[in-house]
């Protein structure tokens, strides 16, 4: 599987600092205004199932447009949940430091203060690999898939399982 990536700003060691993973996987609580620091398709989608349950969201992305990692078309119906959802979209910009009653960003070059009682990074995420370096030690034949690989979609584990499944059973 894979680790979320935790970036070197300022304050990202506060208490109201939370994962997107711990978001979508429910085991963290979080306040009603929310930052989520990252746009890509984990951010977009925690951010949607928060504003979904009424928070208040703002997503702070760095690109110029948010979930370009998803496929087209889901990425239009997420868009347009956000939208419905009232999350407000900062592109194009970046967190400077993350205080205990939010976050300042610079945004298109204005730095701006948005307060917040949870901040939930989206921020990307690395494949694990320990246990492939203990198992490697084995002599077994292995096949390493999904994030283990390389971070990706669920989609694109599920089809290299089902070639690996089917290239076995040959």
């Amino acid at each position: 599987g894979a680790v979320p990536v935790v970036p070197p700003i300022p304050g990202v060691d506060n208490a109201c600092v939370v994962t997107a993973h711990a978001v979508l996987e429910g085991s963290v609580n979080t306040g009603s205004r929310i930052v989520v620091i990252g746009g890509g398709c984990v951010g977009a989608e925690a951010a949607n199932y928060l504003a979904s349950n009424l928070k208040s969201v703002t997503i702070i992305e760095m690109r110029d447009d948010i979930a370009l990692d998803e496929a087209i078309v889901p990425r239009w119906g997420l868009v347009s949940d956000l939208q419905k959802n009232q999350v407000r979209v900062l592109k194009s910009s970046k967190v400077k430091k993350i205080v205990k009653e939010g976050v300042i960003v610079d945004c298109n070059g204005a730095e701006e203060f948005i307060p917040a009682d949870t901040v939930v990074l989206a921020t990307g995420a690395r494949s694990r690999t320990e246990l492939m370096q203990q198992l490697d030690s084995t002599n077994r034949k292995m096949y390493v898939i999904g994030d283990g690989a390389k971070v990706g979609l669920a989609g694109d584990a599920i089809t290299q399982g089902f070639y690996l499944g089917r290239s076995l059973s040959e």
